[in-house]
Formats: C-alpha cells, structure tokens, sequence
C-alpha cells in the first residue's frame, strides 16, 4: 500500500512542514527538524528507505519535543526510527514522496 507522505504532520497544538532541502545531506545529515520554523527537512537524494527512517527519526523529534520526553539519546531514536521503518515494509507500507516541496536554500 502506498501512502502519499504528508505535508504537514501534527503533535498537539504544533504543526510541522515536511519539505526536501539539500542543505541538510551537504551538511552531512540525513534529515533535520526546526522547531523554531516547525518544518521538517529530508535530504532529496537518498534510498526511500533512508527518507523514511528519516521521516520517523525527525518526527519523534518532534513528539518529544513536544510531549517533553526525555532522555531518549540520538542512538535510541535511530534504534526507535529503524524498527518502525521495518514494521512498515514488512506490512507492506511505502511512502510517495513526489508531491514533498523542496526548500531553495542559499548560504
């Protein structure tokens, strides 16, 4: 089953923009989350199945940011992120991402 990735994904009252932006792979990441902007940034070129770890890691960011969980480190998010990428393969879930905008950012 494929399902359109959001645009938009919301914790709470807080809604967050999902968006490309190469400025995050040049950097050397994968991924990263503003919560000062509540966007979302995935590097574009990347195997789907770095995106949606991504997508997952930067998400969880997000509800414990929000939610105010502590003490998960980045290594217990990737191990969190990981598992719930392969619980969606393994039912048969994948994400399409064409409709995701890209940032143009200039430094």
């Amino acid at each position: 089953m494929e399902i359109s990735v959001p645009l938009q994904l919301s914790v709470g009252a807080h809604t967050y923009k999902v968006m490309f932006n190469q400025i995050v792979y040049d950097d050397g990441h994968d991924a990263t989350v503003s919560h000062k902007l509540q966007e979302i940034w995935i590097a574009p070129d990347m195997p789907d199945s770095r995106k949606v770890v991504s997508l997952i890691h930067e998400f969880l960011h997000v509800v414990c940011n929000v939610q105010r969980v502590e003490r998960i480190d980045e290594n217990d998010m990737d191990r969190i992120s990981e598992g719930l990428a392969s619980l969606f393969a393994q039912l048969g879930i994948t994400l399409d991402w064409s409709n995701v905008p890209t940032l143009e950012v200039k430094r």
